[in-house]
């Protein structure tokens, strides 16, 4: 018996995140689940999973003739699904939802906060980008490169030929000029992190302050004039200590930063990172939207590419926890049904007169029943306690 495709049903070419990497990088936008509709979480490729099972008797297998090391790998096999069915109660689907849960909480807040503080029009534009992207996808993949940056990146210093032209080093000159302007004038903000006593004109006194507590070379702390993007500033996060700020409706605005929340977004500048499925922006950059989106070309393309995935982000996780309920309830329906299957079994064998065959079938039968109404018991009790509101169709066992 073979799996039969409905008429009319729509198949959408992808690549597995395994492999998607591996591709182009346009690929990651265009075939990645990820800004798939309907796909939820894609937790791997299924022949990969089994590796690691099968890597436990690789060695005794590696020795065996043809029939033999086709028997041993079938058992193998066998045993695998076996311990998938048995396990895909208690520890598989309940982990799944659990993580779902968190994921949609999550990313809907980020989202929320990311959504509510862009411009509105912003916000209508990016919509209406996202609708046309899926509508033309199965045309035209490259609809969904909105899911990348538009505009022309940057080139790295790094990134010149050996003889750059002089249009070449003039543009890099006037970008070290104004970086180093900015150094300039933030150093004169010193005394409002560091106390009162700061000269700001004393820059040797907040190199040796700088090198003292993160202890690094001095040389690393001198301000470059040709080279200001190797320039170590004192920030508060490099001297470890800031004065005491008196109380203000400001600090309940800007909260304090965590470790996680010093981690660059690589959507913009490595789209095709691995890892990255999870990213979300941190809480800072949801402070000012508007303001940033109106001054900046290259603010309002990093803003729209991180809507557009943190959106994406949103969607897959509220898609998660639908499709985890409902395979909770497919896990039930399969093991009714194999329940039904074996008694129909032991009958034909009662009938036949076969005992050996009829008590086999019977306890088979009784076998998935006990896994019907374990995975039904196990799945009620589990989203009571989460409080998540459940499809009825979850809770009512069929049968």
């Amino acid at each position: 018996m073979y799996l039969s495709i409905p008429i009319g049903m729509d198949i959408i070419p992808r690549i597995g995140l395994w492999h998607v990497h591996g591709h182009q990088d346009s690929c990651y936008v265009q075939y990645a689940s990820n800004f798939t509709h309907g796909t939820g979480r894609i937790d791997g490729e299924i022949m990969e999973t089994l590796w690691t099972p099968l890597n436990i008797i690789s060695p005794s297998a590696r020795g065996m003739e043809t029939p033999h090391r086709k028997e041993v790998l079938d058992y193998q096999m066998n045993d695998c699904n076996f311990m998938k069915m048995i396990h895909i109660i208690a520890k598989f689907l309940s982990r799944k939802l659990k993580e779902a849960i968190k994921g949609a909480v999550e990313s809907k807040l980020v989202f929320d906060n990311l959504n509510e503080t862009a411009h509105p029009e912003m916000v209508i534009l990016w919509k209406a980008e996202e609708a046309l992207a899926h509508a033309n996808r199965a045309e035209d993949p490259t609809a969904m490169d909105i899911y990348e940056v538009q505009l022309e990146k940057g080139k790295d210093v790094k990134r010149l030929r050996t003889h750059p032209t002089d249009m070449q080093l003039l543009k890099v000159a006037r970008c070290r000029d104004k970086l180093h302007t900015q150094i300039m004038r933030f150093l004169e903000m010193a005394p409002t992190y560091l106390g009162g006593d700061v000269d700001v004109n004393d820059l040797d006194f907040l190199i040796t302050l700088i090198s003292t507590k993160i202890k690094i070379p001095v040389r690393t702390f001198t301000i470059l004039p040709f080279q200001p993007e190797l320039t170590v500033i004192p920030l508060p996060s490099n001297i470890g200590e800031l004065v005491k700020l008196p109380d203000h409706d400001l600090l309940h605005k800007y909260l304090p930063l965590k470790k996680e929340d010093l981690k660059a977004s690589s959507a913009v500048a490595d789209p095709n990172a691995r890892g990255q499925r999870d990213t979300t922006l941190s809480c800072f950059w949801s402070l000012d939207v508007q303001g940033d989106t109106s001054r900046n070309d290259w603010m309002t393309e990093f803003y729209r590419v991180n809507w557009l995935r943190m959106k994406a982000l949103r969607d897959h996780w509220n898609e998660e926890v639908m499709l985890v309920k409902h395979e909770m309830q497919w896990s039930i329906n399969f093991f009714n049904h194999r329940a039904k299957q074996w008694l129909g079994h032991m009958h034909n064998a009662t009938s036949a007169g076969l005992t050996g065959h009829t008590c086999y079938a019977a306890q088979q039968s009784h076998i998935y029943d006990q896994l019907a109404a374990h995975a039904e018991d196990s799945f009620r009790k589990m989203i009571v306690q989460l409080q998540v509101l459940v499809p009825v169709e979850v809770v009512v066992r069929t049968g």
